[in-house]
């Protein structure tokens, strides 16, 4: 339940009677929003309308309009009530920079890319306010054997903390997860950097870098440096018949080319390992005005762990908001669900926007304690089991494994999480000079250098 202090801040509706009434108080509390409040939190305890109903009222507020409204909104029924969670849109420009970049350097190209097909599900999700999850997210999934399955999984890799199966499987409806990719290829095009040969540091599973080297001209080596045993099965897997791709199951400060390189690519993977260690190692082996770009999820500002974890709760919360506010449509399609999928949405549509609501309030210690409360029971719900039977489920198994990161990374264990000013001076006090900075996506208010998913590329001088 939401705690005192956030209760203080509910809009109750005692007996909602008609369209107008509803209209006038969400207007009021979108303004607010707009205007500097963190969130709005409406119930509505008695209705004449079904849930359906002030759906559709909701979003003809939202839509009908000849502006429009910075704010994401979801809308749940709790034990026979109505809530409406409300809070700020940090990304409203975001579509419009995913739409020209797409038109521009994807629109042409061929429509089985799979960073085409992801960044076209994602704009279309966006544009509709509804699930559209990429034509190849499969509902029958099997894990690869590996070792890691069979012995006791090293504290220090990515799976004693993370279901990689399910990263493999789901990771590709992440907020920005292709974007990003386009935007390095952006990069690497504007300066005209040589790809012919590069090194990928922690891949992961692969599913970025298949994206990347859709877009690139040529390339003839790329080392992919890969630690964790069951990610590194899926890299292999997904590469077996690209000759150019030379997986390396390491870690990365056990990689020393024979030669150095002019050129290393980090996706999503930096806060995964000592992050001041990484420019030590990588000055060691790139030659001289070699480029390291990094790309990665970000937090904001800290000086001490109660801040450290209250921007990552914000950080992880927004993304998953993100996702599950697509949940407002007529999900007719539930029908298909089972009962364990029903149950992970209403968990999800319940809990959810509640810890986004205790973390906006100040309430650190509540939002953590929900969170790992929440990743307990999603774990018994979910159980393992990779399979789905509708695809717009992949969103709700993405969310679980941003809680499982977000938990993680309050434990300070596997995700280690820095700021981007911090990035940077361990990079110019190890030889590195600032060459680009973008944020591609925004978790939290705070401007350029607040969490999200940033772009950091730097030169060796």
């Amino acid at each position: 339940m939401l705690s005192d202090f956030s209760s203080k801040d509910k809009i109750i509706i005692p007996n909602l009677q008609n369209r107008d009434q509803l209209f006038q108080v969400l207007e009021k509390q979108w303004i607010e929003i707009q205007n500097g409040i963190d969130y709005s939190y409406v119930l509505i305890k008695n209705s004449i309308f079904q849930l359906n109903e002030i759906k559709k009222i909701a979003k003809s507020l939202f839509e009908n309009s000849s502006f429009n409204w910075k704010i994401h909104y979801l809308i749940n029924e709790n034990k026979n009530q109505i809530e409406i969670f409300s809070f700020l849109n940090h990304n409203d420009g975001y579509l419009n920079n995913l739409k020209k970049d797409y038109n521009y350097y994807l629109n042409s190209l061929n429509n089985n890319l799979y960073i085409k097909e992801t960044i076209s599900s994602e704009i279309n999700s966006i544009e509709n306010q509804c699930f559209s999850a990429p034509r190849f997210i499969s509902y029958q999934n099997n894990s690869i054997v590996s070792d890691a399955q069979t012995r006791k999984y090293d504290r220090d890799l990515f799976e004693s903390k993370i279901d990689v199966n399910s990263y493999n499987f789901f990771e590709s409806v992440h907020p920005a997860y292709a974007y990003q990719m386009l935007r390095i290829y952006h990069f690497l095009e504007k300066n005209n950097i040589n790809t012919s040969h590069f090194i990928d540091i922690g891949a992961g599973p692969g599913a970025a870098l298949q994206m990347l080297i859709e877009l690139l001209p040529s390339y003839s080596k790329i080392d992919v440096i890969e630690p964790s045993p069951t990610a590194f099965a899926y890299l292999k897997e997904r590469f077996k018949n690209n000759s150019f791709i030379n997986p390396i199951q390491k870690g990365f400060f056990d990689y020393h080319p024979d030669e150095p390189c002019k050129l290393a690519v980090s996706v999503g993977s930096s806060h995964h390992f000592n992050t001041y260690f990484l420019f030590q190692h990588a000055r060691k082996i790139l030659s001289k005005d070699a480029y390291l770009i990094i790309s990665d999820e970000f937090i904001s500002p800290f000086s001490n762990r109660r801040e450290r974890t209250k921007n990552i709760i914000s950080h992880h919360i927004s993304y998953i908001f993100d996702l599950i506010k697509l949940g407002n449509q007529d999900n007719e399609f539930v029908s298909s669900c089972n009962d364990d999928e029903i149950e992970l949405l209403r968990v999800s549509h319940s809990i959810y926007p509640r810890i986004k609501l205790e973390i906006l309030a100040g309430n650190i210690e509540n939002a953590e304690g929900m969170c790992r409360d929440l990743l307990e029971r999603i774990s018994i719900i979910i159980d393992n089991n990779l399979n789905i039977s509708n695809s717009f489920l992949s969103y709700y198994r993405l969310s679980f494994l941003e809680l499982q990161a977000l938990v993680a990374g309050i434990d300070y264990d596997v995700e280690c999480k820095t700021y981007v000013k911090n990035l940077i001076k361990m990079a110019e006090s190890q030889g590195f000079s600032l060459e680009h900075h973008e944020k591609i996506y925004t978790t939290t208010s705070g401007g350029n250098f607040s969490s999200g998913t940033h772009l950091v590329c730097f030169k060796k001088i």
